[in-house]
């Protein structure tokens, strides 16, 4: 329910901004909350913020590695948000690639244990028995949001 009302917001949560380092979280509040803001709102501006922190960190990373993200592949739990997961596609301007299969540490697990009993050469062979499928974003178009975050 959530997600779909912060789903109605537009890109930009109308200005209410989260603002906080996870890291540090020193100087953690809200900006842009005026009496018309709703839960939805303070949700997608959670979303955008976080998303921003991403972007951060993947670009941090990038300059360290000397390398260029082309797409970002999401497992677990927050990979089931379908909002977030257009957000980080919009903000990162790569393709967001999800993984279907919502038990991938069980998975992982199994097959080191398939390689570990000898039932597989190699953990790359075992990792070849399992075909995943994947569910793609695509970044959107969504100017106001640019210049908003």
């Amino acid at each position: 329910m959530l997600i779909e009302e912060a789903r109605l917001i537009a890109p930009g949560a109308d200005g209410v901004k989260m603002q906080c380092d996870l890291l540090s979280c020193q100087n953690a509040g809200w900006q842009g909350v005026t009496l018309n803001t709703t839960r939805g709102h303070f949700y997608r501006a959670a979303l955008e913020g976080l998303t921003t922190q991403l972007q951060r960190n993947l670009q941090m990373l990038e300059k360290i590695g000397h390398f260029k993200a082309s797409e970002l592949l999401l497992v677990g739990g927050g990979s089931r948000n379908t909002l977030w997961n257009q957000i980080k596609a919009n903000m990162l301007d790569i393709p967001v690639k999800v993984l279907d299969d919502a038990e991938t540490t069980v998975a992982g697990a199994a097959l080191f244990g398939w390689y570990g009993v000898g039932e597989f050469n190699s953990p790359e062979e075992a990792r070849a028995q399992i075909h995943y499928q994947y569910r793609y974003f695509y970044p959107q178009t969504e100017p106001e949001f640019i210049e908003e975050v």
